[in-house]
């Protein structure tokens, strides 16, 4: 994903994105593989997300981009898309197979970024008739409001509430555990 920020013009970006996008579906089609998980997180610094390169950019309108083109190629090749983290992986190294992940407000700015993006591409979606899979860490999420009109808990609903089906990281995890402990989630 490093040339799209190297092409010299917008339809040659756009052209980059369509040929990545139908090639890295197409073959996993043509392995009787209908489903392909995307990481929405944008890269502003997470070390499980930037150090590995696992984020595609840290602006919304790229992500937006990419995920609107990856749509139209699923809908061509009859692929199954799901998002993931949803609403985001997190500033820490908490791993959420083992811990619940607490967002803080000092990483607030990039919560509504992450989840910003996740409603666009939501949105999008449903407007082209494909169904939207969501991958949910393990978190509690506060309840605090933010600067706009709903708390990151409500905004968080509002956004999964348009998935057709929500995974989670893995079943066999510990936060059970740990979410006995809290009194309030």
């Amino acid at each position: 994903w490093g040339l799209y920020d190297n092409c010299w013009s917008e339809w040659a970006k756009i052209a980059l994105l369509d040929y990545m996008t139908y090639m890295r579906l197409g073959i996993l089609k043509a392995h009787r593989i209908n489903s392909y998980w995307l990481v929405c997180d944008l890269d502003r610094w997470n070390p499980v997300i930037s150090w590995l390169d696992r984020s595609f950019s840290s602006n919304v309108s790229d992500y937006t981009k990419l995920w609107k083109i990856m749509v139209d190629n699923a809908k061509t090749l009859w692929m199954n898309l799901y998002l993931k983290h949803f609403p985001w992986h997190g500033a820490g190294k908490i791993d959420t197979h083992i811990w619940a992940l607490t967002y803080y407000r000092k990483n607030i700015n990039y919560l509504e970024s992450n989840m910003q993006l996740f409603n666009i591409i939501t949105k999008y979606a449903k407007s082209q008739w494909l169904e939207i899979w969501l991958m949910v860490g393990h978190m509690i999420l506060p309840k605090w409001p933010t600067d706009g009109d709903n708390s990151i808990y409500e905004s968080f609903q509002t956004i999964a509430n348009q998935a057709d089906y929500i995974l989670t990281d893995d079943l066999r995890m510990k936060w059970h555990t740990q979410e006995k402990s809290f009194s309030e989630l």
